[in-house]
């Protein structure tokens, strides 16, 4: 159209080629919607880098992660419990045979890491056996709640109050 304004729409399309998109009324949606990912997705992210960690620490440290599983799935543990406290409190939930079997090796070999100093190279396949069986113990509908706010990280975050309560 001729004598149109630049920037303005033409009656059979968008508009024209000097048009100026107005940006801040794209980024600012926009921006605001990313950070909202970013912090619903925060907790799951640390919880994730925390289990990572955990698990190569060693035996002791995979079994800590079992512990914040627990956590995670409902079941309170003291942060003081031994390994064979933790296993204990594992065992009474409807695990398959195999990861029964993994608690018992990783129990076995967090209580030699930690009184005879033998490390064990196997812990990280048992701890990761183990969570699975935890996880799967989680009601469906809770899972992707849980996941997203892990209440292992509170307890994290306050280990002195979770210990004197439980």
């Amino acid at each position: 159209m001729r004598g149109a304004p630049s920037g303005s729409t033409t009656a059979t399309g968008p508009p024209t080629a000097g048009a100026s998109i107005r940006w801040e009324l794209v980024a600012r949606p926009l921006l605001v919607l990313l950070l909202l990912l970013l912090v619903v997705a925060t907790p799951a992210t640390v919880r994730e880098v925390l289990r990572r960690r955990r698990i190569v620490e060693g035996a002791g440290g995979a079994l800590w992660e079992v512990q914040a599983t627990l956590a995670d799935a409902g079941v309170r543990v003291p942060t003081s419990s031994t390994p064979g406290e933790i296993a204990a409190a594992v065992a009474v939930l409807p695990l398959r045979e195999r990861e029964r079997h993994a608690l018992e090796r990783l129990r076995d070999a967090a209580e030699r890491e930690r009184f005879a100093g033998e490390p064990s190279p196997d812990h990280g396949r048992d701890a990761r056996a183990v969570i699975a069986g935890i996880r799967r113990t989680i009601p469906r509908r809770e899972r992707l709640l849980r996941a997203l706010a892990p209440p292992s990280l509170v307890r994290v975050w306050r280990p002195a109050r979770e210990d004197a309560e439980g």
